[in-house]
């Protein structure tokens, strides 16, 4: 019979002993393997310290004449039992690594506190912006500033103006207004600041409003918008 077939019957009638269902056959079978080593001896002892743990019995047998042991006995099988454990392989367990990685986090929710306005806060807010509100429809829609030089007669081709406008010479500086001028014959050529290049060509009779804008009654105009003139406007009827 293998060793293992050996421990197999060994443990079942000692815990058919401890149970108190064992044959005389099964007794007969079991002293004779606790008599063949002292390692049948102290597994015998284990079972029963085993036993009375689970079953928290009061009387423990820990030999095969089933007396109680001595407190000298007892020591012994202790300091046995602690050299046993002391030489004994160590048993490794298994773990999870998923389990060692896990990180309880626990997720953390603050409340902002709620601001508290007041009627003396928002007003000065509700000036401020009405302020800024009243400067944009201003320069949005407020009639442009008169006599502004914004433009340059930078040429002429047999150029004649009314004589409201007879005095304008090459090189003379145009400002805006209401007053209309008109190019009666021959062409014009108007560069303003903004490097904006306008050709008239008449008859025209024709107002600069502002410094990207000129306002056409009737006659021809040519227009070249550089990049940082662009949004200039010529209003028609």
């Amino acid at each position: 019979m293998s060793e293992a077939m050996n421990d197999i019957l060994l443990t079942e009638l000692v815990l058919r002993k401890l149970e108190g269902v064992i044959l005389d056959i099964e007794h007969e079978k079991l002293v004779d393997h606790l008599a063949s080593s002292d390692e049948k001896i102290g597994q015998y002892n284990d079972l029963v310290i085993l036993h009375s743990i689970f079953s928290e019995q009061a009387d423990i047998v820990f030999n095969v004449t089933e007396k109680k042991p001595s407190p000298y006995e007892l020591n012994d099988l202790l300091s046995a039992l602690a050299e046993n454990e002391a030489v004994a392989p160590l048993v490794e367990i298994e773990t999870d690594e998923a389990d060692q990685e896990k990180v309880l986090v626990s997720k953390i929710e603050t409340q902002k506190p709620a601001r508290k306005t007041s009627k003396a806060t928002l007003f000065p807010l509700f000036i401020a912006a009405a302020v800024v509100l009243f400067m944009v429809l201003f320069v949005r829609f407020a009639p442009p500033k008169m006599g502004a030089e914004v433009a340059t007669l930078s040429g002429s081709i047999n150029a004649k103006w009314d004589e409201q406008a007879d005095h304008i010479k090459k090189g003379s500086r145009l400002v805006t207004g209401r007053t209309s001028l008109f190019l009666r014959e021959g062409m014009a050529e108007l560069l303003f600041d903004n490097d904006a290049r306008i050709l008239v060509d008449s008859p025209a009779e024709f107002r600069i409003i502002h410094d990207d804008q000129i306002e056409l009654d009737y006659g021809r105009i040519y227009a070249t918008v550089p990049p940082q003139a662009i949004g200039f406007t010529v209003s028609t009827p």
